[in-house]
């Protein structure tokens, strides 16, 4: 493979990030994620206190779910066209003509697209991190870092799904179709089998929501299939909550905690990655 040209990555890095980050949906989602923070953490109707700001804590807990789906969103947005809008305009073979390798360019590429998830969610849930704590003067600040950390941990995993996506397909439109399927299936279609094959093998769903699932059924381990499910498992042991939106957060195993989740979604974000690395340093262009 030779050396990797750490100025020829900085390069494409810098074209990356300053062609995607002057896109004015992203500037529209900034101010979307900023925007939805403030009004879910002032107008949240499950706290007790009534309307005015509520603490991080409960924010984030609010959030967590609308997070979900939109931060997966937008990472599936940014990486679904980045290799093959550029394989289907040649302007890809141009690039490779130059004294960079194939490494080097996907590399550079995905790091940009990263810094731009990263700008996004740290100007958006971040900025309204600091109106949410001079509105309430509650809450712990550091807690609030970590979900959005791991908030950019899951945007990692879904761009680098959406990468590998690009990578893989033949054409832009089939990219598209691509990253939709796989946003729903990973939003919804998913938690749905899981819950659908637990109620019928083990459970019920009034055990589901209810809070009543034992430590030892097989639906614990299987929530390490989805990444979303993942990040909100974490996401409620940051905060050790004992309730979502009135639903009681069963027991949880022994073996579901903050170490093994962020292990959990660290390997998501790692595996599609390398796959797409690999691909691409193969393909055929």
């Amino acid at each position: 493979m030779g050396k990797i040209n750490i100025a020829a990555m900085g390069a494409i890095f810098k074209k990356e990030y300053m062609d995607t980050i002057r896109n004015r949906w992203l500037m529209v989602i900034t101010l979307i994620f900023l925007l939805l923070a403030v009004v879910v953490s002032y107008f949240n109707s499950s706290n007790s206190r009534g309307v005015g700001f509520q603490n991080l804590d409960d924010t984030v807990i609010a959030l967590t779910s609308i997070v979900s789906l939109l931060v997966p969103m937008v990472a599936i947005m940014l990486g679904h066209s980045s290799i093959i809008k550029e394989r289907e305009n040649n302007s890809l073979s141009t690039l490779l003509s130059y004294p960079v390798n194939r490494i080097e360019v996907f590399v550079g590429k995905y790091v940009a697209l990263a810094a731009v998830l990263f700008t996004t969610i740290f100007i958006g849930f971040g900025g309204a991190g600091i109106v949410i704590s001079m509105g309430s003067r509650t809450g712990i600040a550091s807690y609030y870092l970590h979900f959005l950390l791991i908030t950019f941990l899951m945007g990692l995993i879904f761009l680098g799904i959406s990468m590998l996506i690009s990578v893989t397909v033949k054409k832009r439109s089939v990219a598209v179709g691509a990253g939709v399927f796989t946003w729903f299936f990973f939003s919804m279609i998913i938690s749905m089998l899981l819950t659908g094959l637990y109620a019928a093998t083990e459970g019920n769903y009034h055990s589901i929501f209810s809070g009543e699932i034992g430590p030892s059924a097989w639906i614990w381990k299987a929530m390490f299939i989805s990444p979303i499910d993942t990040y909100q498992m974490h996401a409620i042991l940051i905060y050790g909550v004992k309730s979502v939106f009135g639903i009681a957060v069963p027991l949880l195993p022994s073996y579901i905690n903050m170490w093994t989740t962020l292990v959990g979604l660290s390997a998501w974000a790692a595996i599609p990655l390398i796959i797409a690395i690999i691909l691409f340093s193969r393909k055929d262009l």
